[in-house]
């Protein structure tokens, strides 16, 4: 797959660690936020699966201690996967990788996970609106070529 600026992702590969990993957190270059997919869930229904937006760690050290405070329950994880979406949120919404994710916390655990992503997908299209409105204003970070004569 390929974005307007020419970068490629291995859908495939996506495809197999989605498949795979215990929990996969995916980031964005163009906003903070952070997606957090943990496919565990403990035998006595204290912890099941996680899919939320989540604010970014400095490292996957820091990821499993955030991981371990929340999941008290759960072990640290053994497979961990962290990577850059290129595209657009709606890309991402509108992926195989998200259908994968869905597909496999239905057939691990019976659920119905499509309005928990849902929700996680309105949010970072409002985080993504949020980034492109501070670009545009020269806020955050951001500064613009030119200024508006007054």
């Amino acid at each position: 797959m390929t974005n307007d600026n020419g970068l490629t992702l291995d859908i495939d590969a996506l495809l197999m660690a989605a498949a795979e990993t215990e929990v996969l957190v995916v980031g964005f270059d163009f906003m903070t936020e952070r997606v957090v997919i943990d496919f565990r869930a403990d035998d006595r229904g204290y912890s099941l699966p996680l899919l939320e937006l989540a604010e970014p760690m400095a490292d996957a050290a820091e990821r499993v201690a955030w991981l371990a405070e929340r999941r008290p329950s759960l072990a640290p994880p053994e497979r961990f996967l962290f990577f850059v979406w290129p595209h657009s949120i709606r890309t991402l919404a509108d992926s195989p990788v998200a259908d994968r994710i869905l597909e496999r916390l239905r057939e691990a655990y019976d659920a119905d996970y499509r309005p928990t992503l849902r929700g996680v997908i309105a949010g970072l299209r409002r985080a993504e609106h949020d980034e492109q409105v501070a670009a545009i204003r020269g806020l955050d970070g951001f500064e613009t070529l030119w200024e508006r004569e007054r």
